[in-house]
């Protein structure tokens, strides 16, 4: 019986630590040179913390670093969707990547 205690309370806060260690990560996530890395990321931590789509958005242009950013302010008709923007951005930064090559 014991052991069933012990088990569950690992597994209960290993959850809460895998959390809490995604929500750090979403906090610090910011754009710097693969704008495919910094995107998956994103994913993955949107799906690990929770978080709607209206937040997740907040982050995706947040996290942006100033050349993404103002070449996404620039777009007139942004799309409403998360996945939408996400692959609109992610052409964008290809774009901008390929350029300084």
């Amino acid at each position: 019986m014991w052991s069933v205690f012990v088990e569950a309370l690992r597994s209960s806060f290993g959850t809460k630590v895998g959390k809490e260690q995604a929500i750090t990560e979403w906090l610090t996530l910011q754009y710097s040179t693969s704008i495919d890395d910094y995107l998956d990321t994103l994913i993955n931590l949107v799906w690990r913390t929770g978080y709607l789509e209206e937040v997740a958005k907040d982050k995706l242009v947040r996290g942006l670093n100033k050349e993404v950013g103002l070449a996404w302010a620039q777009i007139p008709n942004k799309p409403e969707k998360l996945e939408e923007q996400m692959t609109m951005l992610r052409d964008i930064g290809h774009n901008l990547e390929s350029f300084h090559f």
